[in-house]
C-alpha cells in the first residue's frame, strides 16, 4: 500500500528510484547513491528465463521488468538469492558490488500446468462433440 501511495503522489518520478516493501527495504543496505549502479547485459531471455551479466559499483536493486510472482527463482552466481516485489509489479533482486551472472527462472508448481492441461483438453472435448452431434431437428 505504501508504494502504490508513493507512486500515485505527483512529485514521485516514475523508475527513478526503486520502491520495495518495508519489510524488504529493512534488509538491503541504505543507498549510497542516487541514480544507476552500473550496467545489466541481456545474456538470454525467454518466457520464464532470464540470464543476465550485471556490473555494479555499490550494492543496489536489480529491477526487472517482469511481473511479480512468488514462483520467480533467482541465483547469483550460481547461489540462490532472495526475489521481492518492486515498484507493486515487477521483480527484483538485490546485488552487491562487482561483477554477476544472475538467473531469474519462473517455475510455477506443475499442479498449474496440469490444470492448465487439463482445462484445454476439456475445452477441446466439447469442440469435437459440438462438432460430431447432429442439431436437433436436423434430418439427413
Amino acid at each position: 500500500a505504501a508504494t502504490l501511495e508513493k507512486l500515485r503522489d505527483p512529485t514521485t518520478v516514475p523508475l527513478s528510484q526503486v520502491l520495495v516493501p518495508s519489510e524488504v527495504a529493512a534488509r538491503l543496505p541504505e543507498p549510497s547513491a542516487a541514480g544507476p549502479a552500473g550496467t545489466v547485459k541481456v545474456e538470454k531471455y525467454q518466457a520464464g528465463y532470464v540470464k543476465l551479466n550485471v556490473s555494479a559499483d555499490r550494492p543496489a536493486v536489480l529491477r526487472a521488468s517482469d511481473y511479480f510472482s512468488r514462483y520467480w527463482r533467482a541465483t547469483i552466481n550460481g547461489k540462490p538469492a532472495e526475489v521481492f516485489r518492486c515498484d507493486h509489479v515487477f521483480t527484483g533482486v538485490a546485488i552487491e558490488p562487482g561483477v554477476s551472472t544472475v538467473v531469474l527462472e519462473h517455475l510455477p508448481p506443475l499442479q498449474t500446468f496440469w490444470l492448465q492441461v487439463g482445462g484445454m483438453l476439456a475445452c477441446m472435448l466439447a469442440m469435437v462433440s459440438l462438432l460430431i452431434t447432429k442439431p436437433q431437428g436436423a434430418t439427413s
